[in-house]
């Protein structure tokens, strides 16, 4: 008797085939969220300032626009750290630790500045093309601290500025000299990356540190 043949039909094949999904997911780069690599070493390999050390630094998606109060994760300024940025109240005042405005009005911005990875980080500055800006509803763009008047209002409590050390915060302020016409407008912020995020600004005095805010003006 012939030995008896069995044929492998198309039928007999595993009826499970792995998705082209699954085929496709790329291989780890060992900068996700199972990275087994210290909060350290990531920051220096796969962080916003690991450019040319193989890192995948993030660029943030330019952000839609915000109501007052809303934080934005930023990239540092020179391109270093990141720095979650929550603009929280807004006050319009004629007059402001002992300045005048040279228009109507003083919008005095707090806001509060964290240093949200394993890097120290700062606002950008407006000599790096940065920073902020008072976007008024005629369309005019009048940058923090323009005109002397402006420059020198520094409100008690709201003052920082320079490099925030890794993991902590810090409140600081811009101030604009705006026309009353301008009230109202969109703060605008330039981070390290060159994105710009947008906040709509109340026409009135709005959030939880006005009261503190209107006294560090007082003196």
């Amino acid at each position: 008797m012939l030995p008896f043949a069995v044929a492998c039909s198309s039928g007999d094949e595993p009826s499970h085939k792995p998705s082209k999904a699954a085929a496709a997911k790329p291989a780890d780069d060992g900068c996700g969220k199972d990275s087994d690599l210290s909060q350290a070493d990531w920051a220096e390999l796969c962080g916003p300032d690991a450019v040319g050390n193989g890192g995948k630094p993030r660029k943030p998606q330019e952000a839609k626009e915000n109501k007052l109060g809303q934080k934005q994760a930023t990239i540092g300024g020179d391109g270093t750290g990141e720095l979650e940025i929550t603009p929280t109240s807004v006050v319009y005042v004629d007059k402001a630790t002992g300045e005048t405005p040279d228009n109507d009005l003083f919008a005095v911005v707090t806001v509060k500045d964290k240093a949200s990875n394993a890097v120290d980080a700062s606002e950008e500055a407006p000599a790096g093309g940065g920073g902020w800006k008072w976007a008024a509803p005629n369309g005019q763009a009048i940058g923090d601290g323009d005109g002397n008047a402006a420059f020198n209002v520094v409100p008690e409590g709201f003052n920082g500025g320079g490099d925030i050390a890794a993991g902590t915060w810090a409140w600081d302020s811009a101030v604009f000299d705006i026309s009353e016409a301008q009230r109202g407008g969109t703060l605008l912020y330039t981070d390290g990356a060159g994105t710009t995020y947008r906040w709509t600004m109340p026409k009135t005095d709005t959030g939880p540190e006005v009261v503190k805010l209107k006294k560090g003006l007082a003196y």
